[in-house]
């Protein structure tokens, strides 16, 4: 058997439960609905949906990015996987500020 490891990160209470119910209605739990995620991100060698650029005009500056508001994240989130790489790199920055990483 290959050795395992633990995996831990937050997210919004509100996003697993509605995430949980879309797994229990497709008879399969969260768990492993993340590990076919992480599965097929080693098969494609990336990730396995779309990530792109916004098509937002932002200014490259950090400053200006550090300003985006947290309702245009939830806006692209709710969109679909499409979340922009701003909004990726704003939701690490949060967590590593809570966490003080």
């Amino acid at each position: 058997m290959n050795k395992q490891d633990l995996i831990q990160f937050r997210i919004d209470r509100d996003l697993k439960i509605d995430a949980e119910d879309i797994c229990n209605q497709l008879g399969i739990d969260l768990s492993t609905v993340l590990r076919m995620c992480l599965k097929q991100m080693v098969i494609q060698k990336g990730i396995p949906f779309s990530v792109h650029l916004s098509n937002h005009s932002y200014s490259d500056s950090a400053k200006d990015i550090n300003y985006l508001k947290s309702k245009d994240i939830e806006d692209n989130c709710e969109k679909g996987f499409g979340i922009d790489i701003r909004g990726i790199n704003e939701e690490v920055d949060s967590i590593r500020k809570e966490n003080k990483i």
